[in-house]
């Protein structure tokens, strides 16, 4: 059973953005379903890969809001920001204490689906507002 899915009504329907949502998904409930096992102590095995999955997902999704004009990019990409500083901050705590249990991660994944739920949704109503969506 996967612990996160995304609604229908997050899906953007416009470039890579739907995929890459989809592959953090599986990242983060392959991770959790480990975690449910006991704490791990391969602390770069979850979050380096978790880090660079966002940070392409987000040069890829801040490309395509430039190419369309998207007027919020510049919050958006400080958005971006944030939870890449986030994900390094608990990183940081997690490699302090030796392991990483279920509570981190999902103290980390819960960041993870906010930025998709609540950050990209704009970038949807502006494409449709442009009519690049229908």
């Amino acid at each position: 059973m996967n612990q996160f899915s995304l609604p229908s009504a997050a899906c953007i329907g416009y470039g890579t953005i739907d995929a890459e949502h989809q592959d953090i998904i599986d990242f983060v409930n392959s991770n959790v379903r480990l975690l449910r096992q006991g704490p791990r102590r391969d602390i770069v095995g979850l979050f380096e890969p978790l880090r660079h999955l966002m940070a392409h997902h987000f040069r890829n999704e801040e490309q395509l809001m430039r190419d369309t004009g998207f007027p919020g990019l510049i919050g958006h990409r400080g958005q971006h920001e944030g939870l890449l500083l986030r994900i390094d901050d608990l990183w940081r705590l997690c490699a302090a204490r030796g392991r990483v249990d279920l509570n981190d991660a999902v103290t980390c994944f819960d960041s993870v689906i906010d930025d998709i739920l609540r950050a990209d949704l704009p970038f949807k109503t502006f494409l449709h507002e442009q009519g690049i969506l229908r």
